[in-house]
Formats: C-alpha cells, structure tokens, sequence
C-alpha cells in the first residue's frame, strides 16, 4: 500500500475566565467560562457538556484537507523519494 498523509492545521483554544476587574484569569469550577474566537474579539461560552471534572478544556479544532488533495501530495512525495533514491 502506498504512502497516505492526511495534511489537516489545527487551533488550540484555551478557555479562561474574566474576573472582577474584567481581566482573564485562571479557569475554576466556580465561574463562567470562555474562549476566544479567531478575531481575538468574540467570547465563546464553555458549555457544560465541554467540562471534565467540572473544569473547561482546552479545545483543538482541527480541519482536514479534501482526501484528493492529501493523495495527490502523496503521490507527489512518493515521486520525489523515488527520484532522490535512485
């Protein structure tokens, strides 16, 4: 079987909390919290059904290119190693 990638890019998304003084702070069990958007502007609510042991995770959302491209890449780096072994 030939070589597979499946090239995808991914964002770490740590929540935190706002506290009193309207600064983030460290995530707790006691209070609301959130993580940013991509603009570095919007606030997303944690929901409950994203906590473990009543704490917010971190979040990775990871986005994968189309199969197609990931076996054209495939058969191109299979080329090149074919080439660079000869």
């Amino acid at each position: 079987m030939g070589l597979l990638l499946l090239p995808f890019k991914g964002t770490f998304r740590t929540p935190f909390v706002i506290d009193s003084r309207a600064r983030h702070a460290r995530t707790d069990r006691k209070h609301a919290a959130f993580d940013l958007a991509d603009d570095f502007k919007m606030l997303s609510l944690i929901q409950p059904t994203e906590l473990s042991v009543g704490f917010p995770t971190v979040r990775l959302e990871l986005m994968f290119r189309p199969v197609t491209t990931a076996l054209s890449t495939a058969t191109n780096l299979q080329k090149s190693i074919d080439v660079a072994s000869e």
